[in-house]
């Protein structure tokens, strides 16, 4: 994959996110008539443009569109991007917990300030990582989707009563949801969702990523080394071993910065006003993002953020 370059912002112009391919990966062959999904080229839907350019003059990505809703990917494919997480204790790492692209953390951010205004701030730190994955082979056999399904945690254990089915029937594999964007007016500057034409006004909506670790049907402060052997989760330990056959690993991480929240908020006791205004929040994560950029100069704004095909 190449170096990162300028993103235009969402729907209403040009629209692209990011693919880094692994030897052996092949695009997926696209009749003529389908190719209003297709690798580089635009996505135009302007019912769905987002009023303010804050956020995606911040924002850099590449230029290959990730998934497409005509032509199928002939199997995994192995994606990098950006994951924010707000953890739940200094301790906490990404693995067995929910995290999202920015707009879909921010949401959340809000959301629990909006719950609890007389709390100030609930989550401490934005910690971000640079995410490599790919799915299980057995997934993309049966479901033809790069994520699996989104599932919730919490303090390190998966609450869903199918969890266990899941892993079982798919892999340890990354899963995805679309937030509500009715709540507080988080748009991404890249397509998150699929549906063709079909998808606006939601084409933009903010992600949120369920990442199954070791023994996920535990707690942390329960898991056992029985339970870690038999459930090892979806974390490699190396790069290279995403589609390795045999390897049960789905996806890779490292860290890639993290910001307080007091100083994002500074002194502005007026920040988190203003949850229906796409400008607002579009300021706030912009100035998300010029923080990163201020303590890590070196690191790319943006990878990219591949559209969530979940069911």
């Amino acid at each position: 994959a190449g170096s990162p370059s300028r993103a235009t912002f969402a729907c209403g112009t040009p629209c692209f996110t990011n693919v880094h391919m692994a030897k052996g990966d092949r695009m997926p062959v696209i009749p003529v008539k389908d190719m209003s999904f297709v690798l580089n080229v635009a996505f135009k839907f302007s019912s769905v443009l987002i009023r303010s350019a804050l956020f995606a003059t911040l924002v850099s990505g590449t230029n290959g569109q990730l998934l497409t809703d005509k032509g199928k990917s002939t199997g995994p494919m192995t994606m990098t991007f950006y994951m924010y997480h707000s953890p739940e204790s200094p301790q906490q790492g990404l693995s067995n917990s929910v995290a999202g692209d920015l707009p879909g953390l921010m949401w959340k951010i809000h959301d629990e300030i909006a719950a609890s205004p007389s709390k100030k701030h609930i989550a401490k730190n934005i910690v971000r990582y640079k995410v490599t994955m790919r799915a299980a082979k057995r997934l993309h056999d049966e479901t033809h989707r790069q994520f699996g399904p989104f599932v919730t945690f919490q303090s390190g254990k998966c609450t869903e009563t199918s969890c266990d089915n899941i892993w079982n029937q798919y892999g340890f594999n990354i899963g995805c949801q679309t937030v509500n964007t009715s709540d507080f007016a988080y748009y991404s500057p890249f397509v998150t969702r699929l549906g063709g034409r079909g998808c606006p006004p939601h084409c933009n909506d903010g992600l949120w990523f369920s990442i199954p670790g070791n023994c996920p049907s535990m707690s942390f402060d329960g898991k056992t080394q029985d339970c870690n052997l038999r459930m090892p989760g979806g974390l490699c330990n190396d790069v290279h071993l995403l589609g390795i056959s045999g390897a049960s690993c789905t996806y890779f991480i490292e860290e890639a910065g993290e910001i307080t929240l007091t100083e994002l908020v500074g002194s502005r006791s007026d920040f988190w006003s203003g949850r229906y205004d796409r400008d607002r929040c579009a300021s706030r994560m912009s100035e998300v993002q010029r923080l990163f950029k201020l303590h890590y100069p070196n690191l790319p704004e943006t990878y990219g953020v591949p559209p969530c095909d979940a069911p």
